[in-house]
């Protein structure tokens, strides 16, 4: 089986369209419960720097595996860089809201599949406060929350 190439370093473009596409992936940061935050694959970080700000937000863990990512995580107030993935959400618990933005596609392509898109949500749940947290995903238009 042949082994994944090694990751290269991530382009300004990339951060350019990730903080350009923030639109209505801020309106994750209604459905957040109060408590912490672990958001997962947050390229830029501009959506974790949103989730900071939002009221009743405490803490908020940015997973990232990319080194150029993680060095912009560093300059964003209230937003603590975590290197890796979603294997870091356990030594992290327990948390009240962990996200995953846009992402889930990547660990399906790159992860190896189904499973691991079900191990991913696995590790979520296992992190998250049995009585209050919420699980995200906005790969699809959001609708208004009621």
């Amino acid at each position: 089986m042949p082994q994944p190439a090694a990751r290269s370093a991530l382009e300004d473009r990339y951060f350019t369209r990730m903080a350009a596409a923030l639109g209505d992936k801020a309106r994750l940061a209604d459905w957040l419960v109060s408590g912490t935050v672990a958001d997962i694959g947050v390229g830029g970080g501009e959506l974790s720097a949103l989730f900071a700000a939002t009221e009743g937000v405490t803490g908020v863990y940015a997973i990232d595996d990319a080194p150029d990512a993680l060095r912009r995580l560093d300059q964003l107030p209230g937003v603590t860089p975590v290197a890796g993935s979603v294997e870091q959400l356990s030594a992290l618990a327990p948390l009240d809201n962990v996200v995953f933005c846009s992402v889930l596609h990547e660990v399906y392509s790159y992860g190896g599949g189904q499973q691991a898109v079900t191990d991913a949500l696995d590790a979520a749940a296992a992190a998250l406060r049995p009585d209050d947290c919420a699980v995200e995903e906005a790969s699809l238009p959001l609708q208004d929350r009621a």
